[in-house]
């Protein structure tokens, strides 16, 4: 993180020898599978643990200026003096970028496997990755008020955002349409990659043009009707609208995933974690998910959905109900939704064939398809007529 510069006392007092400290710390983080259910509080050392609470996922070290009588706990004046500034220079310009390097690093103990330098493979249990969860605990969160270890938690944020070190994974099974792993194998192979999942580790800035987001899902989209929306935002735009029918987030999430978007595999607390220390990261919305479908054929294509016109059974979206249910999704934000459909690849006819929407090529919005049979091709599948397409202004696309 940026340094900050000390002040005069601490300098002073540094030059008389008054704080015969040096500027070491340290990180650990217990990741051993036959101990991860122990329940013991992680502590705050100086060389010798010290009876201090932190409420932090790792051990912290560091030569702390301690209490002068006791010598037992970290001077955690938080005002003024010179011991308090220490303490909290070693947090932000030592400890912090410690705690950084060890996210780094544990991949390398929780991968089964590396197929690039920031890539590499776990082991799945069912449609979990059980080593991800590891990983995802180890990560700090905000506390409410006022906490003596917020200087450190901030400073590991900052620290992750300015050296955009490579610690958000997003993770995809080893059989999905985009990974990297099914396009070097051939399709009779695919057995191989069973019970695999392909840890793509990026920055906050992501890589290749394509910025990673948060997974808020969970809080904005479910599986049940009437849709009401929470206070996790999306940092993106307000949404203005609501769809009649509640999307399934599971679904949505398989298919992103599938299609190459960069989602998360993160909580929700370590988003708000990255907003609560001044870094811009956001989450995935209706907009973002339309912008990258749209990239579709262009120059900086982003998504991954094969060469359309396609049977939609041949591409992520594997079937015409988890297409509908992605685009009403993409709905949510209706305005948006549809002032965007030129080129947009979410154009399903009645033949079952994917393809873009294109003003050169109109199609036929109506629920009497069958009137002109051999013509499916140039009607826009009925489901769909009838539910995401049913009020759809067309001047407005």
């Amino acid at each position: 993180s940026g340094q900050k510069k000390p002040c005069q006392s601490l300098v002073e007092d540094v030059r008389r020898g008054d704080l015969a400290l040096l500027p070491r710390g340290g990180v650990a983080a217990l990741i051993n599978a036959s101990n991860l259910d122990s329940q013991h509080q992680k502590k705050a050392f100086c060389f010798l643990p010290l009876p201090v609470k932190t409420d932090l996922p790792v051990h912290i070290n560091g030569h702390f200026a301690l209490e002068s009588e006791a010598r037992r706990n970290i001077w955690l004046d938080l005002d003024s003096g010179s011991k308090a500034e220490w303490n909290n220079l070693l947090m932000q310009d030592v400890i912090g970028p410690c705690y950084v390097t060890l996210l780094q690093n544990i991949p390398e103990y929780l991968s089964t496997s590396h197929i690039g330098a920031n890539m590499s493979i776990m082991e799945m249990s069912g449609e979990a990755v059980p080593n991800i969860d590891i990983y995802c605990d180890l990560f700090p969160k905000f506390n409410k008020g006022k906490d003596p270890w917020t200087n450190l938690i901030v400073s590991v944020y900052e620290h992750i955002h300015q050296t955009q070190a490579p610690v958000l994974p997003i993770a995809r099974p080893s059989t999905s349409f985009c990974s990297f792993s099914r396009s070097n194998l051939a399709l009779n192979s695919l057995d191989d990659l069973k019970d695999q999942a392909e840890i793509e580790w990026l920055s906050t800035s992501g890589s290749g043009g394509s910025k990673p987001y948060f997974d808020n899902l969970d809080y904005y989209v479910g599986d049940e009707e009437d849709l009401t929306f929470t206070g996790i935002a999306t940092r993106r735009r307000i949404v203005t609208s609501t769809p009649k029918k509640k999307p399934s987030k599971a679904m949505i999430r398989q298919v992103l995933l599938s299609s190459g978007f960069r989602l998360i595999k993160l909580p929700i607390a370590v988003y708000e974690s990255f907003i609560a220390a001044g870094v811009e990261v956001e989450c995935v919305s209706p907009s973002t998910v339309v912008d990258f479908f749209k990239s579709y054929g262009s120059k900086k294509q982003l998504c991954t959905i094969g060469t359309l016109p396609s049977d939609i059974y041949d591409t992520p979206f594997q079937n015409e109900a988890t297409f509908q249910v992605v685009l009403e999704y993409c709905a949510q934000e209706l305005y948006y939704f549809q002032s965007n459909l030129e080129n947009l690849p979410f154009l399903l006819t009645q033949d079952n064939q994917l393809r873009q929407f294109c003003q050169d090529e109109p199609v036929y919005l109506t629920p009497y398809h069958d009137l002109l049979p051999g013509l499916e091709s140039v009607f826009i599948h009925h489901n769909l007529a009838r539910s995401v397409f049913k009020d759809l202004d067309i001047t407005s696309c």
